[in-house]
Order: structure tokens, then C-alpha cells, then sequence
């Protein structure tokens, strides 16, 4: 099988709390996010722009089994977005042109008040509301699991990447792989916005190039990741 596990010792990773549990350092990597304006107390927008956040394989669920582990990221501007470990829930808002990738989350991704971006995810269940003009690769593993709400102009496709640990991180989240493989929902949305209309979503060619994805983590969520052209036998990212 794959090494998905991390040094974290040369990436800096803090040494655990007395209680066994992520030290306050880790924990607030586990956030990634801009301020939101607040009009009626005077407090303006603040975005994180052109930034990468990045957490790798081995640093999220698989790292901390016993816990519930969840992400949030609100307010970026052209970023970079990796989550690329088990989660429990993540959740996206406030996102303009971003490139964001959601590896296995064992729970529900809600993505809100999106625009322009990039997708890649896969989850339990997939909750879109207010995102406009943007792509999502995605893998749900039953069939009313990827529901949009008042959003429009989206281009719908089937989850197309790999990485190192991807395999073992479907089973710890509780995908059945023969599912992965086949992806058989992609193209089932449900869409519950009033006044439903065919602007709101295309579907993309289920032929899509996958993509492998290289990540060189540094410290606790920051460092970069390098895409290739990846081959696959179908369905939702690499199982071999």
C-alpha cells in the first residue's frame, strides 16, 4: 500500500496537547479564512488573496482518527484550495476564483456564495446554495446526495484526480470502492431552487481528463501542489 504518513516533524507539526488531542496550533490550521463584512459594525471585508492552503494526505482524519475532523474556508480570492485527507464536514463560503479540491469527506461539503471557481469534491453528500458560474467535478455515493440551491450557470462532471493515499482514504471514509469506481450519480442533480430552470446547470463530458495531483506541504497547511496528466479506468479518481 501507499506511505500517506507525514514527517511531521521536519513540516513543524506541534507535538499533540497533554489530552491526546490537536495542540490550539493545529486546530486553527483545520480553519483557513478572510473576515467577513460586518456593514452594521463598520467592519469591511477582508480577503486572503492569491494564497495556497494546503493539507496534505495523513494530516486531517487519517491523522486523527478518534476525532471528527472539520474544515472551513470563507473569504479567499484567488486561491488554492487542498484538502487532501478524510474529513468529516467542510464547509466553502465566500469563495471568488478559486481552485478547490475536497478529498473523501465521510459527511456533507456545503459550498455557499461562490462564484467562478474550480471543483473538485467528494462527499457523502454535496450541498451547493448561491454559487454562479462555476465547474465542480464531484463524487456522491447515492442518488439525491449532490443538491443545488439558487445557483446557476454551474458545469457539472465526475470527481477525475488522484493522489498518493487517495485509495485508502475512500475506505476510511466509508465509500465502497466497486461505487467509486463506477460514479454512477455525477449526473443526478437535484436542484431546489424556485423556479428551476435548465440555466442553472450543464453536464460536462463523463470523458474528462483526470488529473494526478503532487503536493510538497510546509509547516501546518501552507506549501504547493504540481498536477500531471493522470490515466484511469473510469470512475471517480484513481483505485489501483
Amino acid at each position: 500500500s501507499l506511505d500517506t504518513s507525514l514527517d511531521t516533524v521536519a513540516l513543524g507539526y506541534p507535538a499533540p496537547a497533554s489530552d491526546g488531542r490537536p495542540s490550539p496550533e493545529e486546530l486553527a490550521s483545520f480553519r483557513f479564512a478572510g473576515v467577513r463584512a460586518r456593514p452594521r459594525k463598520q467592519v469591511p471585508a477582508q480577503w486572503r488573496v492569491g494564497e495556497t492552503y494546503l493539507k496534505p494526505p495523513g494530516s486531517l482524519g487519517t491523522r486523527w482518527p478518534s476525532l471528527s475532523v472539520s474544515v472551513d474556508v470563507e473569504c479567499c480570492e484567488d486561491c488554492s484550495i487542498y484538502i487532501l485527507d478524510v474529513t468529516a464536514q467542510v464547509q466553502i463560503d465566500d469563495c471568488r476564483n478559486c481552485t478547490i479540491v475536497i478529498g473523501p469527506c465521510a459527511g456533507s461539503i456545503f459550498i455557499r456564495d461562490c462564484s467562478g471557481c474550480t471543483i473538485q469534491a467528494a462527499g457523502r453528500q454535496i450541498r451547493l446554495r448561491d454559487v454562479t458560474d462555476s465547474e465542480i467535478r464531484h463524487f456522491v455515493p447515492i442518488e439525491e446526495a449532490f443538491i443545488i440551491e439558487t445557483s446557476s450557470r454551474l458545469r457539472v462532471g465526475r470527481f477525475a484526480l488522484h493522489y498518493q493515499g487517495l485509495t485508502e482514504q475512500w475506505q476510511t471514509a466509508g465509500f465502497d470502492i466497486h461505487t467509486v469506481r463506477r460514479n454512477p450519480w455525477w449526473s443526478k442533480v437535484y436542484d431546489f431552487s424556485p423556479g428551476a430552470s435548465d440555466d442553472n446547470f450543464s453536464l460536462l463530458s463523463p470523458q474528462g481528463n483526470s488529473v494526478l495531483l503532487l503536493p510538497s506541504p510546509v509547516g501546518l497547511c501552507g506549501g504547493s501542489v504540481r498536477t500531471q496528466p493522470h490515466t484511469v479506468d473510469g470512475g471517480a479518481g484513481d483505485t489501483e
